[in-house]
């Protein structure tokens, strides 16, 4: 099985919403990323919708290889994602302190505007090349989506 690709997209997001602690949000566009890439924007959404799990840092093995419970546990999940206008979209609704307290912590950290970025976990199942400002640039393409982090 070809190795988990992530990519991050510092992109908008709404402000958390108190009540419905969730947001709206962009995880991925077809801009030149910072790896010098792009990412097209026809994804395989199946896999994740059957499992929509937000993530903190893409950490599904704990942090430094010593896994914990509570590190390994999501801390939300995504719904509504779709592609429209060529992005990736979705609302993220945070796991309640109850379920998760670093969920909480990390809600109040996109609210205070600290974090903005998300990032997807993705399979690349085709890459080619464009040009691009005449440079060639490598081109994801047929990506299927695992997970989306924090």
């Amino acid at each position: 099985m070809p190795e988990l690709i992530h990519r991050t997209f510092t992109g908008t997001t709404t402000k958390v919403a108190a009540d419905s602690r969730s947001l709206d949000a962009v995880f991925s566009t077809e801009t030149v990323d910072s790896y010098g890439e792009i990412v097209k924007q026809n994804w395989d959404l199946e896999r994740f919708r059957r499992n929509s799990v937000l993530l903190l840092q893409h950490n599904s093995v704990g942090f430094l290889g010593s896994p914990t419970a509570q590190e390994t546990l999501p801390i939300g999940r995504v719904e509504n994602i779709r592609v429209e206008g060529g992005q990736l979209r979705g609302r993220v609704v945070f796991a309640s302190k109850d379920a998760n307290p670093i969920a909480e912590q990390v809600r109040l950290l996109y609210d205070e505007g600290a974090m903005s970025a998300f990032s997807v976990g993705f399979h690349s199942h085709a890459r080619s090349s464009a040009k691009v400002n005449g440079k060639d640039v490598p081109v994801l393409d047929k990506n299927e989506l695992f997970e989306i982090s924090a």
